[in-house]
């Protein structure tokens, strides 16, 4: 029995050792991501030759103990928990809203007079970090193609509109993408959902821009009920049309759809490879088809504020449109509880954003901002956004991030401030900064204007939101007409 117990001792003081070996490791880590010192890679690789020592000495140790004192329990004491790996690099999690109005959230709604009911969107931003002065382009091309590359869309020929069924443009291939940078960093990259981004050969589809595995709509929309445009199936997975779902019998919505390949996909994920999911919603864009599920809340003639002149009450349109938001709402809550019982979201960064604002006249409320998608008033390129991760230090936990922000500068924060990378490696230059220390420690921004468009044209008026000959800025300065 003293045998036995010493040898119990022994065993537990190893355990405790690594345990504490453990903690220590993972503090360290994650005070190198906010830094982002180069060194971290050579102290990670020494933290991992120690950790792996002692595992092994432990589990030679146990081995020896089990085979000495075979028969003295009854007890068969085992781990049978699920091993989670933790790769050197965050997890990213991108998901992007269609269309969805600056008040068309609960977080926003609730001072600004909408009844939007987005529960699993307003936990993200009450307990991560909420960007209140953030901007995106006034459509959905022109974003999407900023995000993707950090550049302006003046730069790639996108600026104007976008990329509509039987157009021979593309998102230049000369361009490289955030996946592609990535993808080279080590993630595993997949995309769910809309690309937008054209699909004239196929040089230009997700899959050859960085992507592993896409599936969704490679136009810029269709039907929520069974993807078809026109009666013509829109669905593709990779770079092949995609007709398990073209039968009635297994129609499925399409919120419910990226999401359930979503959740696929990070429940079958390598935890020790770092994941980079895109997941880009259609939803609330039009049509404005929403399962009755999702408009039970809006179903009474409850008073909702979507113009700003006066009360009206609830509208069809505006209840299929809410319907939309529910659904993109629910679709966030599955994502993320997906992620916690995978095991990964403590190592996981989450962004959500919209594109541009809402369409107006009920589908889409930017309350109080002038002006609807498509528009270069507020209500057109100023988005909801937020960050949040269990590695943001707690001290911006449940903040307000009031720095100036574009969509273009996703591309350099995400690589460089959260994986690690480098952006300026002799590729195109770089309108996007890097504004990771922003978001995770509270510094200045150092952005100070954006640059919207360029038009051959002078711009109206009314259109404009600051002028120097015929350059569109929007200035940190600036008040908002």
């Amino acid at each position: 029995m003293g045998l036995v117990f010493c040898w119990l001792n022994f065993c537990t003081s190893l355990c405790m050792l690594y345990t504490t070996i453990s903690i220590v490791k993972s503090q360290y880590e994650h005070r190198q991501l906010l830094r982002g010192q180069q060194a971290f890679k050579e102290v990670d690789t020494r933290w991992q030759g120690v950790a792996g020592t002692l595992s092994h000495i432990l589990h030679k140790t146990i081995s020896s103990g089990s085979e000495t004192n075979k028969g003295s329990s009854d007890k068969d004491v085992s781990n049978t928990g699920p091993i989670i790996l933790v790769p050197s690099k965050p997890h990213i999690v991108f998901i992007v809203a269609d269309d969805l109005g600056y008040n068309d959230v609960g977080y926003h709604g609730k001072r600004m007079g909408s009844i939007a009911d987005t529960p699993a969107i307003d936990a993200l931003a009450y307990s991560g970090v909420r960007l209140e002065n953030y901007y995106v382009q006034p459509r959905c091309t022109p974003t999407r193609a900023s995000l993707l590359t950090g550049r302006y869309p003046i730069r790639l020929g996108l600026q104007v509109g976008n990329i509509d069924v039987g157009d021979s443009t593309c998102l230049p291939l000369d361009e490289t993408t955030l996946s592609e940078k990535l993808r080279d960093l080590g993630y595993a990259t997949h995309a769910v959902g809309k690309w937008h981004l054209g699909f004239s050969r196929p040089a230009c589809l997700p899959t050859r821009r960085g992507f592993e595995s896409f599936i969704g709509i490679l136009m810029g929309h269709a039907t929520h009920i069974d993807q078809t445009r026109a009666n013509i199936n829109a669905l593709f997975t990779n770079e092949s049309a995609e007709w398990s779902y073209s039968n009635e019998s297994n129609h499925i919505y399409s919120s419910e759809l990226y999401t359930q390949h979503a959740v696929n996909i990070i429940t079958n994920h390598n935890s020790s490879q770092p994941l980079f999911l895109y997941l880009s919603h259609q939803a609330p864009h039009s049509p404005m088809e929403a399962l009755r599920k999702y408009q039970t809340g809006y179903m009474l003639e409850h008073p909702d504020i979507w113009n700003a002149m006066a009360k009206k009450r609830i509208s069809s349109l505006r209840r299929d449109y809410l319907g939309l938001v529910k659904s993109l709402d629910d679709s966030v809550h599955t994502v993320t509880e997906t992620l916690k019982d995978a095991g990964i979201w403590n190592n996981t960064v989450l962004v959500f954003t919209s594109d541009n604002g809402g369409r107006g006249s009920g589908a889409g409320n930017n309350w109080p901002l002038r002006g609807r998608k498509g528009a270069l008033f507020e209500g057109g390129i100023k988005a909801v956004g937020l960050v949040n991760s269990p590695l943001l230090p707690t001290r911006v936990v449940g903040t307000i991030q009031n720095g100036l922000m574009h969509v273009s500068d996703w591309f350099p924060t995400l690589v460089e401030g959260v994986a690690g990378g480098k952006t300026r490696d002799g590729r195109l230059p770089l309108d996007g900064m890097n504004l990771w220390p922003t978001i995770s420690k509270g510094s200045l921004s150092p952005r100070s204007e954006i640059l919207h468009n360029i038009k051959t044209q002078t711009p109206s008026t009314k259109e404009r939101k600051s002028k120097r000959e015929s350059w569109e800025y929007l200035r940190k300065d600036c008040i908002t007409v």
